[in-house]
């Protein structure tokens, strides 16, 4: 028997735009992932050359840059290593303890999501933001970090292997002797090739195995173990429907990622008027940073240390509606899966039946 995938994307889209608690939880979603989901990261967004005749604005910066710095060498030699140590380990420190709570906030959400919706679709409950936080904050979060640890390990090892055919291509490769060079670089090609095909395929079966693992986690109370070598054994008798789903997210991420793009441009006006509440969220903790900072670093380093603070939220703020979207993917996509599950499920109960009726 097979799913019907319309009917899924039916509920999930009923699902994302009449239960809006899952926002909120759909939003840290969105700015906890990595890589998927969320903003991404965002390179170049602002670049400025000043070119004219002479090369009197490029003088012009570079005078602006050397009285930038001119504080700096104001600092005694031997204080300028370990100031700049202990800038680092400041950075260091504060960065990890961000990463550690925004890390806790992405699988707490997770299960409440994943427990939010399933509640929905079995009972029509709706839950508030405080009681899905509530669900969500269980061991279980723990296990589904625990479950993503084991899934990166084999593309961690696909990553270590592709560096000695790196190495092996470069020593053939600049081999004197043309009969060395040309068949390893042949050989090379061919392994590097070889070993990005393996890299998808896998990456595409742990993706697979990772949403049902997670949810035979958090929905039937499996261990980790337990949640991972079930998944694979639903996935070997379920194939056909968990890769008919896949190929329907696979086209929801493409078409989502058009419109996202188009989006993008469509909503520049909004992003340079979204500039303004930014400065002034931002601008006093920016100015409270810079003064601390100022007390202990040279003006370089205070005004760095408060840009590399300031800058992710004024970014996050300029950028809300596209985190925004990144909000209704993530709940649109969860819904998704956790529906898939369900009728994954529902399915594998009833070719049970029909085996212990054959056999009675």
């Amino acid at each position: 028997m097979m799913i019907d995938p319309l009917k899924i994307l039916k509920r999930s889209w009923h699902i994302l735009w009449h239960y809006r608690t899952l926002w909120l939880f759909g939003l840290i979603l969105a700015l906890t992932a990595s890589g998927g989901g969320g903003m991404g990261n965002v390179n170049n967004l602002f670049s400025y050359r000043m070119e004219g005749n002479g090369g009197a604005p490029s003088g012009v910066f570079e005078r602006w840059l050397e009285e930038f710095f001119r504080p700096l060498a104001k600092v005694p030699e031997h204080q300028l290593l370990p100031t700049l140590v202990g800038l680092v380990i400041v950075l260091i420190c504060i960065f990890g303890i961000v990463g550690i709570t925004l890390a806790i906030a992405h699988y707490v959400s997770q299960v409440a999501l994943i427990r939010l919706v399933d509640d929905y679709e079995a009972q029509g409950i709706r839950a508030s933001f405080r009681q899905g936080w509530r669900l969500g904050w269980s061991r279980k979060a723990w296990q589904l970090f625990l479950i993503d640890l084991l899934l990166g390990l084999p593309i961690v090892i696909l990553v270590l292997l592709i560096i000695p055919l790196i190495g092996l291509f470069i020593v053939g490769a600049s081999a004197q002797t043309p009969a060395i060079t040309a068949p390893a670089v042949i050989i090379g090609i061919g392994l590097a090739l070889l070993w990005f095909v393996v890299l998808i395929l896998v990456s595409i079966l742990i993706g697979i195995v990772g949403e049902i693992a997670r949810r035979a986690c958090v929905l039937q109370e499996m261990g980790v173990i337990e949640a991972l070598r079930h998944a694979l054994g639903l996935l070997r008798r379920q194939w056909k429907n968990a890769g008919l789903m896949w190929l329907v997210v696979l086209g929801i991420g493409i078409g989502w990622g058009i419109a996202t793009l188009i989006l993008f441009f469509l909503l520049i006006p909004l992003y340079l008027f979204m500039i303004i509440p930014a400065l002034v969220i931002v601008g006093l903790p920016g100015l409270v940073i810079f003064g601390l900072a100022s007390l202990f670093l040279a003006q370089p380093l205070a005004v760095l240390t408060a840009l590399i603070l300031v800058l992710p939220p004024f970014f996050l703020i300029v950028f809300s509606p596209l985190v925004l979207l990144g909000a209704l993917e993530q709940v649109f996509l969860s819904s998704l899966w956790t529906l898939t599950y369900r009728e994954i499920m529902a399915l594998e109960s009833v070719n049970l039946t029909n085996d212990l009726t054959l056999a009675g």
